[in-house]
């Protein structure tokens, strides 16, 4: 998932936890969606930082500080196609999945 579209997207799932917390029935998935879609933004953007920092740290400890930058950035596009990559390699789910028995 490209990461100009996380933002978006989390502010939209807290919306909806903040919404679904006024009311008693769904108060406990509101702030599960609430805390989750926090933690998980959190997480990519510092999974992403620390292997920026990675990347340059080992181009110039190599003795390639003029790659630094260029290895950063490749770095961080690898990680938006790898982050992207689980989703893209699921099987579609069975028919019998979906609660109809061809039997």
């Amino acid at each position: 998932m490209p990461y100009f579209i996380i933002v978006p997207i989390w502010l939209l799932v807290c919306l909806a936890g903040l919404i679904m917390l006024a009311f008693r029935p769904t108060r406990l998935v509101g702030a599960l969606a609430l805390t989750t879609s926090t933690a998980a933004t959190i997480l990519s953007f510092l999974l992403s930082l620390a292997g920026l920092l990675c990347l340059g740290s080992l181009a110039k400890a190599v003795g390639f500080p003029d790659l630094a930058g260029l290895a950063a950035i490749a770095g961080y596009i690898g990680g938006m196609v790898v982050g992207a990559l689980p989703a893209r390699l699921q099987p579609p789910p069975r028919p019998s999945s979906y609660g109809i028995d061809r039997g």
